[in-house]
């Protein structure tokens, strides 16, 4: 029998016998539960038209160039649309982002770097007090294949940092934030990168 309008989901039902009012489930259907009254009732399962489907409203990142949102597509079943990040901005999280990522009402920076490979990145610069001193450096966590570490509060101004990422076997090597395009001169050969607290 057709059943216009039976939405996607599970429907219970039950047989019933003219004139005898005697009830019960559906013998050629194996899907069934409890009926709570010591029976049973058979279980239609209407699958959705969108196998897959994405939950509407959804956000994530495609990789660290795009981020996708969950829309309605032409077929009316919901799926990934990517949108590609802008110059200098990279997808963290659900959205494309400068970093680091800069909180002005917090007044704190989160830096991340694609994971590498080292088992431990502290971030150094002259935010920390004291300014680029190795006790005060932030350790950072690892996260979605990414390392990440967010400061304390600070007072609006410019500050430079960089990464500094240890072998395991007693060495470091500082690094440069490959996703920050703002820098200056470190002095010594490479650069250091800047952010700005408004």
């Amino acid at each position: 029998t057709n059943l216009p309008g039976l939405t996607v989901g599970k429907h219970p039902y039950k047989f019933r016998t003219p004139g005898a009012d005697l009830w019960f489930f559906d013998p050629a259907n194996p899907d069934r539960e409890d009926d709570g009254q010591g029976g049973f009732n058979s279980i239609l399962t209407v699958p959705s038209a969108c196998p897959g489907e994405c939950v509407a409203g959804g956000k994530r990142c495609r990789d660290a160039a795009a981020a996708e949102s969950c829309e309605a597509g032409r077929d009316g079943c919901r799926a990934w649309t990517a949108a590609p990040c802008a110059a200098d901005t990279h997808c963290l999280l659900d959205r494309c982002e400068t970093f680091p990522v800069i909180d002005p009402v917090a007044r704190t920076a989160t830096f991340v770097l694609p994971f590498e490979g080292s088992p431990a990145v502290r971030v150094l610069g002259s935010f920390t007090d004291p300014p680029w001193g190795a006790d005060a450096a932030l350790a950072m966590t690892q996260a979605g294949g990414n390392w990440t570490a967010t400061s304390g509060a600070l007072a609006a101004g410019t500050y430079q940092y960089k990464f500094r990422a240890e072998d395991g076997a007693g060495g470091t090597t500082w690094i440069t934030d490959p996703n920050n395009p703002d820098k200056v001169d470190d002095t010594m050969g490479g650069f250091n990168s800047v952010f700005v607290i408004p």
